[in-house]
């Protein structure tokens, strides 16, 4: 019987990569983590950073792997390039997994230590760590090299690592943390079951590979190596953040919530949550006297406007106290509360969405977007922007338009965000705002999403809160 190690090029990477694996079961980091099942904060901590930072280096897996069967099938390896184009489908969306980990984590973290929340948002906010900029580089140039061929031994040394390291940080949360590991391990878990299978495949890949061009050995050993010190990186990283963290300081928690169109019904009795918005918007509109008419005794005062009734809000809390929010129409919504159509004219409207290759029909229109003075630093604004992207993409719309100021640069960060400013569209004075307005336009496609990381966050907490009834909120 022949042993598929028993090909001498193949047995000749496989003594080569010792070394390297060796290596890396010897980090630093590693030993930490093994004795982290004696401390569960620490342990809870290490995995709420994996995944968080994880979604990045998993987002594109699919991707990575398709373009580098692409280029293999151009440089002259075509059953490679074949097998991976193939393989590469069943990468697609595992950064959902991580989300929905990240957010089970930090929902069990925030339970148990309830005087130090943790925002899993903030962290998907945070700097970049090396290891994640490293392991998306290496794919990138493997891609753009002639050596595409390599990504194999980059799936192969990434994935045989599932098999022990991940099966064994399964076993030490399951003992240590119950019920944080069953609901907040999803993506490893799957991949301690199929890697397996997919460590096989790789494997053979490699074997067929070195039989027919055993020149590719020292390529195929150089980048298993640095695929391997490059995942050591990104492990270091999540222990480093892990006890950089003070869990005994109280932490900021931002909480997401989405409320569905209340409808006519709440014409007169509208629901808390809107009076709470619509003093929100009310009091950032009026901004010390600038827009008197939101103001007291202002025509305005409450911000009562009509538009609420047909329009989901999606809304930013702290200690549930409401501190930004947004609204968004749908397409096929009653445009006779549309602030669009009235203020640059229906007919012009229509003509320069079809300049630019949408209808009127196809778009939802934001308004009212608000975020208190004391949040305006840092990121939280991506939050509004992000949420009301995926909505707009999980409605089917295929834009998202919008009547921005100019006073106060809102135009400007709708830009920085994604939009076109329509020009040909005009600007029109509003003094009921005590600003001149122009037009916005988002293109909504859910295969580009704009290139900030809160979009993948705010798309799943989307899905899972679009068309319910009831108030859907996470954190």
């Amino acid at each position: 019987m022949t042993n598929e190690h028993d090909s001498d090029p193949f047995s000749e990477y496989e003594r080569r990569l010792v070394p390297h694996r060796d290596a890396f079961s010897r980090r630093p980091s590693l030993a930490l983590l093994g004795a982290a099942g004696q401390d569960p904060s620490l342990l809870h901590l290490f995995l709420i950073h994996y995944v968080a930072y994880g979604i990045e280096m998993t987002r594109p897996v699919e991707d990575w792997i398709h373009r580098a069967g692409e280029q293999c099938r151009d440089t002259g390896f075509g059953q490679l390039g074949d097998s991976l184009i193939a393989h590469a489908r069943h990468e697609a969306g595992h950064h959902k997994l991580m989300i929905a980990d990240l957010e089970a984590l930090t929902g069990q973290w925030n339970e148990r230590y309830s005087s130090a929340v943790i925002d899993p948002i903030a962290i998907l906010q945070s700097s970049t760590p090396a290891g994640v900029r490293q392991y998306r580089d290496l794919h990138e140039n493997i891609i753009a090299a002639d050596t595409a061929f390599a990504q194999i031994a980059l799936e192969y040394e990434i994935e045989s690592l599932s098999l022990t390291y991940g099966a064994k940080l399964v076993t030490a949360a399951d003992s240590a943390l119950n019920d944080t590991a069953r609901d907040g391990l999803t993506f490893l878990r799957e991949h301690v079951a199929l890697d397996a299978a997919h460590t096989l495949f790789n494997r053979r890949e490699i074997k067929k590979l070195l039989v027919d061009r055993p020149d590719c050995l020292d390529a195929l050993v150089n980048t298993g190596a640095r695929a391997l010190e490059t995942y050591g990186q990104f492990v270091d990283d999540c222990i480093r953040a892990a006890l950089a963290m003070d869990f005994r300081s109280p932490g900021r928690m931002i909480e997401h919530r989405l409320f569905e169109p209340p409808g006519p019904v709440a014409k007169n009795a509208p629901p808390e949550w809107l009076l709470w918005i619509r003093s929100l918007r009310s009091q950032i509109l009026y901004d010390g006297g600038a827009r008197p008419l939101f103001g007291p005794g202002g025509a305005r005062y409450g911000d009562p406007d009509p538009a609420d009734l047909e329009n989901f809000h999606l809304a930013l809390f702290e200690n549930d106290l409401p501190i930004g929010a947004a609204r968004l129409s749908l397409p096929g919504y009653n445009r006779s509360q549309s602030l669009v159509d009235p203020t640059f004219g229906q007919e012009n409207i229509n003509l320069c969405l079809a300049s630019a290759g949408y209808r009127r029909e196809d778009c939802a229109e934001a308004s009212r977007l608000v975020l208190h003075a004391d949040y305006r630093q840092g990121r939280i604004v991506q939050r509004l922007f992000g949420g009301l992207w995926a909505l707009a993409a999980e409605s089917g719309a295929k834009a998202i338009i919008a009547a921005v100021g100019t006073k106060n640069h809102q135009d400007r960060l709708f830009s920085m965000f994604g939009a076109q400013i329509l020009n040909e569209a005009g600007s029109v004075d509003a003094p009921t705002f005590n600003d001149e307005l122009r037009l916005a336009l988002f293109p909504v496609d859910p295969d580009s999403p704009p290139e900030y990381g809160e979009v993948a966050y705010m798309q799943e907490f989307i899905v899972r809160s679009y068309n319910r009834p009831e108030l859907a909120a996470a954190v």
